[in-house]
């Protein structure tokens, strides 16, 4: 979960990592292309509401195109037409103590 491939050629401006803004939206992998509140999103996946305010989120122009730790953007995966593809890498929190 800590890492997605993206296709390099539907990423059409630099990728910027940002945290979440009210109104957000993700269609995430798996759910054809369907739009979803970011919260709901996150709700569904058991993310710590504490958590939520400082997850980093990463961005294609205004298209939300990987929730890093859990999954990229439909609208960004990989298909047979991928001619070039893109690796993030994260690396998750230590656990404190």
């Amino acid at each position: 979960p800590w890492q997605a491939w993206l296709d390099a050629d539907l990423v059409t401006t630099s990728l910027a990592v940002r945290t979440r803004l009210p109104g957000d939206r993700f269609r995430p992998l798996g759910m054809g292309g369907h739009s979803m509140k970011l919260s709901d999103f996150w709700v569904n996946e058991g993310l710590n509401r504490r958590a939520r305010d400082g997850w980093p989120l990463v961005f294609s122009g205004e298209e939300l195109a990987s929730v890093p730790g859990f999954r990229p953007a439909h609208l960004f995966r990989l298909t047979d037409q991928t001619r070039r593809a893109v690796q993030l890498r994260w690396f998750p929190p230590k656990p404190e103590g």
